[in-house]
């Protein structure tokens, strides 16, 4: 859907048949040689391209990967360049980069930048194909409900081998709403997590599994939607509080063979007096005439000028201390 909506063709391949998509497979070959291999712990794909010692070198987390993976694509793939990539008009010159081509192309046709509106990112949006009854839609384990559903409940979609099946857009970070899209009139309904009220914050498709899991550990169903609701309230409260700290505290240790004592009783501040802020005065001004602090060095002072005495003045904030 995503790649209809921005015009991107796709174009299936045989199942197990790299010849019919050989500029993929060759460029993983050319991932696997210029990139992976030289990763610490890559064992390559079969056991008589893996490397000495391997067992005992660092592992990468996934996340790690992907941010080598991303610089690797920008700084050496991008800028490397490749023999195929010539002018066919000019054969004495030398392959260029990948970066270099897109940019002659630029300058030869143009590029225009397209700007996404609020329906084309719903479009973008993962699609769920479900049906709408007298509650609602249920997704994931949720239940949405508006108005805007009232037309749709029991009906059928239109779309060729659905039935009463409606293509719904939700998102990921976002499952607080769903979009329904009615492709006979161009429009969508919106209908909202029917417990919504009870979370009264954002949360995610990951705070909602955590807490799933919970109930079911506590002998809860998944079809208890108000409990599970609250679980996730409980979630984020807690992560909002952040770590507990009812745990005392460690005693003190001796830092560089000094003993640090025990910890003060009471506030070592206490008694201290506040201080009476409209008896403060303020700075002295600068001996100096502002303008010759902007001299270039080297440059003395004009026989006119004459240093100044300091001043005092009251501590309003808003005098620069100066005089001519």
């Amino acid at each position: 859907d995503a790649c209809a909506q921005l015009g991107i063709s796709v174009r299936p391949a045989c199942y197990n048949s790299p010849t019919h998509k050989a500029i993929i497979e060759r460029t993983f070959g050319s991932i696997k040689s210029l990139f992976s291999q030289f990763l610490p712990g890559y064992t390559g794909k079969d056991i008589s391209h893996r490397g000495k010692n391997v067992a005992g070198e660092r592992l990468w987390r996934v996340d790690q990967l992907n941010d080598f993976l991303q610089q690797w694509i920008a700084l050496g793939w991008q800028q490397r360049p490749h023999r195929d990539l010539r002018n066919p008009f000019l054969p004495s010159m030398p392959p260029r980069t990948p970066n270099q081509v897109f940019a002659a192309h630029v300058a030869s046709s143009g590029y225009v930048p397209v700007r996404l509106t609020a329906e084309d990112r719903l479009r973008l949006l993962p699609t769920a194909w479900v049906k709408v009854t007298e509650k609602g839609i249920r997704l994931r384990n949720r239940t949405y409900d508006s108005r805007a559903l009232g037309g749709y409940r029991h009906t059928r979609s239109g779309w060729p081998g659905k039935g009463q099946r409606w293509p719904v857009r939700y998102h990921p970070h976002q499952p607080e709403r769903v979009w329904l899209e009615d492709h006979r009139t161009g429009t969508w309904a919106e209908a909202d997590y029917v417990y919504q009220r009870l979370i009264g914050d954002a949360w995610t498709e990951h705070v909602w599994d955590q807490a799933t899991a919970v109930h079911l550990e506590q002998g809860g169903s998944t079809r208890d939607e108000a409990a599970i609701a609250r679980v996730v309230r409980a979630l984020l409260e807690r992560a909002g509080r952040g770590p507990s700290r009812s745990r005392q505290p460690d005693p003190p240790r001796a830092e560089r063979g000094l003993d640090v004592g025990p910890l003060p009783t009471k506030d070592p501040y206490t008694g201290i007096p506040d201080p009476e802020y409209h008896q403060i005065a303020g700075l002295p001004s600068m001996d100096i005439d502002l303008r010759h602090l902007c001299r270039p060095p080297g440059v003395g002072p004009s026989p006119q000028s004459h240093p100044q005495v300091p001043q005092t003045h009251s501590g309003d904030g808003h005098d620069c201390g100066t005089a001519s």
